[in-house]
């Protein structure tokens, strides 16, 4: 019988997964809406998983008995009784395969390093910071309410905060709060109400003003990303405790991409540190790991 391997990487915004085969060739794969389940609740996260690799599977005529690893790594899971239950459900299904359920953070290490140890660093509408030792996992970061630097969702938070200070008089007029003005297309005051409900993906889409109002030299634009990105750089140089000298690290999502998070960010970090953008789609990670999971039974 065949063997073949699923893989999810799941976050606040998008959920990718994938069928490969057991060398870890891509079969098939899409992409569907966002799977937190602290943003969308355990059950529609169950749901959307089941739902998305019994697609995989009938689109390439793949039996579930021939899936023999998956591997889902998924942001908020590490919450609650999370991962257990999305465990259970998925062995109820997919009876003859080894299965890990753990936090997107693991999809961005093994995607970056999937034959060597290092530091992946998560900076997407949230952060939070993963260390590989052979396959033993830390985590550094990224709890949560008790942990807020870092990722797109306070970034565009720090941005609105601004706009909203200059209309009392506590901040300056700036190039970032007239952005924020703009986009937001109402008074800030009167909608008030709307931008604290418009949710966590929402207010991470302005994130993007403040990197555009620190390209025209905006000093509180400078401010906040010299600050959120400090806290990236207090992860990865947190992350050399785990290694003997050099290591290497390696930024994934939107932040870790742009180049000025690149440009602020090196001058902060040890010196026995290499960083660079993820150069591939964590969803690769999660096939490495479930790879690993199938080799190895753990």
């Amino acid at each position: 019988m065949k063997k073949y391997i699923l893989g999810a990487d799941g976050g606040g915004s998008k959920t990718a997964l994938m069928l490969s085969d057991t060398d870890g060739n891509q079969i098939l794969s899409t992409v569907l809406s966002r799977s937190n389940p602290n943003d969308i609740g355990i059950e529609n996260t169950i749901d959307l998983l089941l739902g998305g690799f019994r697609s995989l599977c009938d689109q390439s005529d793949v039996k579930i008995e021939e899936i023999a690893a998956i591997f889902t790594g998924m942001a908020g899971v590490t919450a609650s009784d999370f991962k257990s239950r999305i465990k259970d459900a998925l062995l109820k299904v997919y009876t003859n395969a080894v299965i890990g359920v753990n936090h997107d953070g693991v999809n961005i290490l093994y995607a970056a390093f999937p034959n060597c140890d290092g530091a992946g660093v998560i900076c997407g509408t949230g952060t939070s910071c993963f260390v590989k030792k052979g396959d033993v996992l830390h985590r550094i970061g990224g709890y949560g309410l008790f942990d807020l630097l870092g990722g797109g969702y306070e970034i565009g938070r720090a941005a609105i905060s601004h706009a909203l200070r200059t209309i009392d008089g506590r901040d300056k007029e700036s190039y970032l709060s007239e952005s924020v003005k703009m986009k937001t297309g109402f008074d800030l005051i009167e909608g008030l109400p709307t931008l604290i409900a418009s949710g966590k993906n929402n207010i991470a889409t302005y994130a993007p003003l403040v990197y555009q109002a620190y390209e025209q030299s905006d000093s509180y634009a400078a401010e906040i990303l010299n600050s959120h990105i400090a806290y990236l750089a207090e992860l990865i140089n947190t992350a050399e405790r785990h290694f003997n000298g050099l290591f290497k690290a390696s930024l994934a999502g939107g932040i870790g991409r742009d180049p000025i998070t690149m440009k602020i960010l090196k001058p902060m970090l040890c010196k026995n540190v290499t960083v660079t953008p993820l150069n591939c789609e964590p969803i690769y990670g999660a096939i490495a790991r479930a790879k690993v999971l199938l080799e190895k039974g753990t």
